[in-house]
């Protein structure tokens, strides 16, 4: 199973981002305010809905906005698609689910929000996956070790856990990491 790990070596050079994909992060981040100013999203989690009836939820409100903005939406962009990106990134590990699903994929490193790193067949590859923003990253930081009784936050800045599938998690956040 893939190790995943919330920091690489600060040697790799920053991606360049194009402006479409700095676009696309716009409209994401955007949706994803949207959505949680229309659904309390802390307050649902805690609520007595199941998960699934949860998901259903967010996924309602979530295709309601892609419908209204859905004829502003810039070429190239496909709702379906975006609406996955956005969903994942409310409640599940954000761009990670796709490379977690990924069987080629043995590591992915992730050294802040617009670098994700994975290493296949030995060698490691830049993705184009990223995160909305810092908050985002460590928002999936949180959902990663909290399960698992674990904690991350200034106080404690890192931390080192094994998932129940066997994968290893290490996530440093600032102030140890100097980029996020």
């Amino acid at each position: 199973s893939p190790s995943t790990v919330v920091s690489a070596p600060e040697v790799f050079a920053p991606k360049m981002k194009s402006p479409n994909v700095s676009a696309i992060q716009a409209i994401k981040q955007q949706i994803h305010s949207e959505l949680v100013d229309r659904l309390d999203l802390k307050r649902l989690s805690m609520s007595k809905l199941q998960e699934n009836e949860l998901q259903d939820k967010i996924k309602q409100t979530l295709a309601g906005i892609i419908n209204e903005i859905r004829s502003r939406l810039p070429r190239g962009i496909h709702p379906d698609r975006l609406a996955k990106e956005v969903f994942d990134e409310a409640v599940g590990l954000g761009p990670l689910e796709d490379l977690l699903e990924d069987e080629t994929v043995t590591e992915i490193m992730v050294n802040g929000p617009g670098q994700v790193f994975v290493e296949r067949a030995g060698k490691l590859e830049l993705t184009d996956c990223t995160f909305i923003n810092s908050t985002s990253v460590h928002a999936v930081i949180d959902r990663i070790v909290s399960p698992i009784g674990r904690r991350i936050d200034e106080s404690q800045p890192y931390v080192d856990a094994r998932l129940a599938d066997g994968s290893r998690v290490n996530a440093i956040i600032h102030p140890l990491s100097l980029i996020g």
